[in-house]
């Protein structure tokens, strides 16, 4: 893990600071989406320049990478006005990568994305261009079906078997913090964890993302060689001066078994294992509770600006703390 440089933590979380900062938010998305729109020109030139018949595996990873980019610009920034176009070319993207491979994973993609275009953005110019493209991806046939992501095994009928699965699922870095899965009580439902490694997705460093299917959360780990600088240390991000909340403290996410997901967040991240359902990430936390269907954040503690008091609060099924 240490060989991955400053280890960053990206917690995804469905909650708002407040107030936002719609002004820095869309310099950020326009800043975004035209470094995406700059690599993709540069990724087509290489395209064109390719052999007509076969595409190299390095060209379809960064292809691939590069629409999950424009997706993730779309989830980001949902109501910039550079959404729909992220998804549009995000989706193009995808399709090409289909073409080129046929692999069904690259059409769903597309297609999904075609979807979230026509779903959230029912005035955007680009939707008399959707339904040609969704019959044309639709009508093709895949050569290859989608690949199952790799996972590695922390199974309740086997719990100190996992480290003999980690060499070929997990980067050497993190393979070495998982040397035994924690012991698991007999209701334990974390199996695996599915994990992909991403090649030059962000200005050309490496990042590793796990489920948040199996972890509640997700967990990003970002290969920096400088630990003094980080890929978004250039973005002019201006803080409101009457902001109510200037930070996170610590998010609460219900799992069906929180021991057990708690102890493998700490074998990931290579944290030292407090035997408490809290996993501390510096001045920050997150903590697991017990709860029942899909992964779901109960809570969340923001900080608030100012030496202000705010009473705690539900907004929408969330309850709201403040320090």
């Amino acid at each position: 893990m240490r060989s991955f440089g400053r280890l960053a933590v990206a917690v995804a979380l469905v909650a708002a600071v407040l107030p936002a900062a719609p002004r820095a938010q869309s310099r950020q998305a326009a800043d975004l989406y035209q470094q995406a729109r700059a690599r993709e020109a540069a990724l087509r030139t290489e395209l064109g320049s390719a052999s007509a018949t076969t595409t190299p595996s390095d060209l379809l990873a960064r292809m691939r990478t590069l629409a999950r980019t424009y997706e993730d610009l779309w989830r980001l920034f949902p109501t910039s006005p550079y959404s729909d176009d992220a998804l549009w070319y995000g989706a193009m993207l995808a399709g090409d990568a289909f073409s080129h491979s046929g692999d069904a994973a690259d059409r769903t993609r597309a297609l999904k994305m075609l979807q979230a275009l026509t779903t959230n953005f029912p005035t955007s110019s680009l939707l008399k261009h959707v339904a040609p493209q969704v019959e044309k991806l639709e009508a093709a046939q895949p050569t290859r079906p989608a690949e199952t992501p790799a996972r590695v095994g922390v199974s309740p009928q086997a719990p100190t078997s996992a480290a003999s699965q980690t060499s070929a699922a997990l980067p050497a870095s993190v393979a070495s913090s998982v040397r035994t899965a924690p012991a698991a009580p007999t209701y334990a439902t974390l199996t695996g964890i599915r994990r992909e490694v991403l090649a030059d997705v962000v200005q050309g460093y490496e990042l590793a993302q796990f489920s948040p299917w199996e972890l509640g959360l997700i967990i990003e780990v970002d290969g920096i060689p400088d630990p003094a600088v980080w890929y978004w240390d250039h973005l002019d991000v201006q803080t409101q001066p009457d902001a109510a909340v200037n930070d996170i403290v610590g998010v609460e996410v219900a799992v069906k078994d929180p021991d057990t997901v708690a102890a493998v967040w700490n074998k990931l991240l290579d944290l030292e294992p407090g035997g408490t359902r809290r996993v501390n990430l510096g001045e920050r936390y997150v903590s697991f509770v017990a709860g029942e269907g899909k992964p779901k954040m109960t809570s969340i503690t923001l900080r608030l600006a100012h030496d202000q008091r705010r009473a705690a609060e539900s907004l929408l099924g969330l309850q709201v703390n403040y320090v």
